[in-house]
């Protein structure tokens, strides 16, 4: 630090001042540099560490310029982003859910299957079938119009599949049907299962020749939530296993028909639900 009063001072040669004489006048008197002014700067200074100190506790300031406490910024947030939406189900996207011929015959244990009909709508009641009760066509088969036909679906895809071959003898049929909205579609669901609780007991069919009765066994539901019935012929080796299902705005509709009694519908229709997003 250089000596009070300035560079005056450190221009004087090393000794002292110089005694005044006549031809060195003595110098004019210098005013005396404050002792004040470091004392004060100093304490501004422990003054000002002090208050960034302070301030940097209590965090609202990290530091200082020009002399004055300036507020800290806000730490910047890290949000969380959301997942990603299931991809939505499109009328187009109907047919990747169902289970080709090879898939569907190593469910059912069937070989030769091939695919004899598709459907974008309920399948149509035959011309000469007839139904007693008409609504219990959608106990007998899946993909029936009783069942479906006023609830609103958006879209619909259904294949129709047959054995071929010295084996035939089984056939299998899938369907899928979107609704707006999953609620649309678990009310078309609810509708359905009361219609099969109509339908449990008997119903008769005829195809225009004789009369088929039909015993309708009451519906029942899987662990994970399919429900299935069953019907007999009591004239003809014949017998309908059934599925359906609710997954989001999907309802599923599948049965598999034989000559004995068959419980491989459920499963058709639980590799549908497993494709539909959750």
């Amino acid at each position: 630090m250089s000596a009070p009063g300035g560079d005056f001072w450190n221009s004087l040669p090393s000794g002292g001042a110089p005694a005044p004489g006549p031809g060195n006048p003595a110098p004019a008197e210098q005013p005396r540099a404050s002792r004040r002014g470091p004392i004060i700067a100093g304490l501004a200074v422990l003054a000002a560490v002090a208050l960034i100190a302070v301030l940097a506790v209590s965090g609202v300031a990290d530091r200082v310029l020009a002399g004055r406490a300036v507020a800290a910024e806000a730490p910047a947030t890290t949000s969380v982003a959301a997942p990603p939406p299931p991809p939505a189900i499109t009328a187009e996207g109907l047919p990747a859910l169902l289970s080709g011929p090879e898939q569907v015959g190593d469910i059912i244990v069937a070989t030769g299957m091939k695919v004899r009909q598709v459907y974008d709508k309920p399948d149509d009641i035959d011309a000469g079938t007839t139904y007693n009760p008409l609504e219990c066509a959608s106990a007998l088969y899946s993909g029936m119009p009783p069942a479906l036909s006023d609830t609103g679906f958006q879209a619909a895809y259904q294949t129709s599949m047959e054995q071929t071959g010295l084996e035939a003898g089984l056939s299998a049929d899938q369907g899928v049907f979107l609704y707006p909205t999953a609620a649309d579609a678990q009310r078309a669901l609810d509708g359905y299962l009361a219609l099969w609780q109509r339908c449990a007991g008997t119903m008769t069919v005829s195809w225009g020749g004789p009369t088929l009765t039909v015993d309708v066994v009451a519906p029942a539901r899987t662990d994970d939530g399919i429900s299935t019935l069953d019907n007999s012929g009591r004239e003809a080796a014949f017998a309908v296993n059934r599925a359906i299902a609710v997954k989001g705005p999907v309802l599923v509709d599948c049965q598999v028909i034989g000559t004995t009694p068959q419980s491989t519908a459920a499963e058709l229709a639980r590799q549908i639900l497993a494709r539909i997003p959750a």
